[in-house]
């Protein structure tokens, strides 16, 4: 059933008319790399020179390996990375040094869970044009190796459709 605050807990019976009420998983699993990287080509769109993010990558960024890091104390864990960082052996929970070694040409950005939060919602708010009833799936906020938690799915309702 549904649970408060508009979380589910997984399928429910709908007791109005007695059917098995359905829900569907939209799951980002590359929520933050992508947020990052349409960050960075709206900037270069934009042609800011002052952009830190474009800045920093230099020639070809959109091609580059790109990671998300958590800080944590003095070190620094890759926190979320790209395919194209995983091709190369990079792996969510390992150091950043370490991720640099085997991409020596990566794209380092923070970890923000607010912006990805925000981001999360306003895709939310736009799936309601499908589903009466969407919420971000509280599964999805997790701390994997010891990171900070952040959100990349959404549950809708689809009870009603098909």
């Amino acid at each position: 059933g549904r649970d408060v605050a508009g979380c589910w807990s997984g399928c429910g019976l709908d007791t109005t008319v007695r059917r098995m009420a359905r829900y569907l998983c939209v799951w980002f699993p590359a929520w933050s790399v992508d947020l990052v990287r349409a960050m960075m080509r709206r900037a270069a769109g934009r042609r800011i020179a002052e952009s830190r993010e474009l800045a920093s990558a230099g020639a070809g960024w959109d091609e580059r390996p790109l990671v998300i890091e958590h800080r944590r104390g003095p070190s620094s864990l890759v926190a979320r990375c790209c395919q194209r960082a995983q091709e190369r052996g990079v792996r969510v929970g390992m150091s950043v040094t370490h991720a640099r070694v085997l991409a020596p040409d990566l794209l380092v950005h923070d970890l923000d869970p607010r912006r990805d939060l925000l981001a999360l919602e306003r895709a939310a708010r736009w799936m309601h044009a499908w589903s009466p009833i969407v919420a971000i799936d509280p599964d999805s906020v997790r701390t994997g190796a010891e990171l900070m938690p952040a959100s990349d799915a959404l549950m809708l309702d689809i009870t009603g459709c098909g």
